[in-house]
């Protein structure tokens, strides 16, 4: 539950959860909301990953959602250990990166 999981960051970094979320552009009603299983719109939740410096499934999905991915063969496996060696930031840059050349590469393949 999502709640659950941005209390165990907060928890972990020594932050309290409310002053957080209300940084974040938040409300203390939100939160009530959360506890009882709501989930955010995608601005609060991008906004809590940069102020936590999380990335934003970790705090969706938990801190173990990192280890659902299985890489097939070695290509995929060193591009994932390249992945996991980099700080969150970079990491959402790659991503972004990443994104774009499948853009391009699937309008070059349809022949636009």
């Amino acid at each position: 539950m999502f709640y659950d999981n941005l209390k165990a960051i907060c928890t972990e970094k020594g932050l309290k959860i409310t002053p957080v979320v209300l940084e974040c552009g938040g409300t203390k009603g939100m939160l009530g909301g959360w506890k009882n299983g709501a989930v955010p719109n995608s601005d609060i939740i991008m906004k809590l990953s940069e102020r936590l410096n999380i990335p934003t499934d970790v705090l969706l999905f938990g801190k173990d959602c990192r280890d659902i991915i299985i890489a097939t063969d070695e290509d995929e496996q060193q591009m994932l250990r390249l992945f996991r060696s980099l700080p969150d930031k970079e990491q959402i840059k790659l991503l972004g990166r990443a994104e774009l050349l499948a853009e391009l590469a699937m309008s070059k393949d349809s022949g636009q």
